[in-house]
């Protein structure tokens, strides 16, 4: 026993640098590490449903600004859907909110143009702005982004 407690005395000091190198090599170990990155923000997401006319176009236009001034542009993804009477909203021709809508198109948003109010006023691809997404079904695409997490903005005339 007596040896044993000699031998610990002697290699005590060895054994303690060790401990401490193995530490301070983990904690420069763990300092270089690249930090993780933080979550992206939190992506707010909107659907919005025109399908009236009269002053539904300035409303929607009106609230989809609302929306990305309060929330920002970067946090949230706006979908105008335009169906029924408020296909016209996407019309080229004669369109008074052609610049509102070029804007905004351009901040990101979205507008979803009825094929089938396409067919039923004989309108073609040509006819819209140049932005606008045919997609099949109006009602469809709603249904299609609730499901997906959007929140829905009807916008009343």
């Amino acid at each position: 026993m007596q040896r044993n407690m000699q031998w610990n005395r002697a290699y005590r000091p060895f054994f303690l640098t060790i401990v401490l190198a193995l530490f301070a090599t983990t904690v420069a170990l763990a300092a270089s590490a690249p930090a993780k990155q933080p979550k992206p923000a939190v992506k707010y997401k909107v659907v919005v449903d025109v399908s009236q006319t009269g002053d539904a176009f300035p409303r929607a236009i009106g609230s989809v600004r609302n929306i990305l001034k309060s929330l920002g542009p970067q946090n949230v993804e706006v979908e105008v859907v335009a169906h029924a009477g408020g296909i016209n909203l996407l019309v080229a021709t004669a369109n008074s909110f052609t610049a509102e809508l070029t804007a905004l198109s351009k901040e990101g948003v979205r507008f979803a143009a009825c094929e089938n109010s396409m067919r039923a006023n004989h309108l073609t691809r040509a006819d819209l702005l140049p932005f606008a997404v045919p997609v099949d079904s109006g009602v469809a695409e709603l249904v299609r982004r609730q499901q997906q997490g959007y929140a829905y903005l009807f916008i009343p005339d």
